[in-house]
């Protein structure tokens, strides 16, 4: 019960302070160059939550495809990775004993819990916006020693990179992206480009 009540308290302030909202389709195609090379398309839904005029929290779940063993693979921000822990077992997260409240729950946290932060500078209809997402989390279902990833893993990573937001008429949002990606760990790195097309909400 309290963790709805958490999320319940973060949608009426984002309500009340009439924050814009993104929300639509989000790809992103990633090569990774150091160590061996290797080829990812994300396919997904992208949220950009906007603070004021310049500083968005944005979430991305997205399912993709590895495209050196066809290994399937699922990209989340840090809500996603704590549902998941909750989902596999963590006892810890279901104190209220209310299924229904706790579900509920379980399907807010990935959008309350931001992925990263985005920085929006210039004009209403183009903007460049450079971004950082130090939580960012992939899930494999697949296991390749050559690409150190096992079945059944969760990879951290931090991206940071710039995008490009560009009002094409009311309401509609393109924003393609170039970033840089690194891995935890094993500091596997490579260059992503990506694209979120969305509907935002008027002011």
């Amino acid at each position: 019960m309290r963790i709805l009540k958490i999320c319940v308290l973060v949608l009426l302030f984002g309500h009340a302070s009439k924050a814009q909202i993104a929300l639509g389709f989000s790809t992103s195609q990633d090569l990774y160059y150091k160590g061996a090379s290797d080829f990812k398309r994300f396919y997904g839904v992208g949220l950009q939550y906007y603070v004021g005029d310049h500083v968005s929290f944005n979430n991305r779940i997205m399912f993709g495809v590895n495209q050196t063993n066809k290994g399937v693979m699922v990209h989340y921000g840090l809500g996603g990775l704590l549902t998941q822990a909750a989902l596999s077992g963590g006892g810890w997260f279901w104190t209220s004993g209310n299924f229904v409240n706790e579900l509920i729950g379980l399907v807010i946290l990935p959008v309350i819990i931001p992925e990263g932060v985005q920085f929006h500078l210039g004009g209403d209809n183009l903007r460049i916006s450079p971004y950082i997402y130090p939580a960012s989390f992939e899930y494999n279902t697949f296991t390749d020693s050559k690409l150190n990833l096992n079945d059944k893993e969760v990879k951290a990573i931090l991206e940071v990179g710039t995008g490009f937001q560009i009002l094409v008429k009311d309401g509609l949002l393109i924003s393609p992206n170039i970033g840089w990606k690194m891995r935890y760990g094993d500091k596997r790195q490579a260059i992503t480009l990506g694209v979120m097309i969305a509907f935002i909400s008027k002011d």
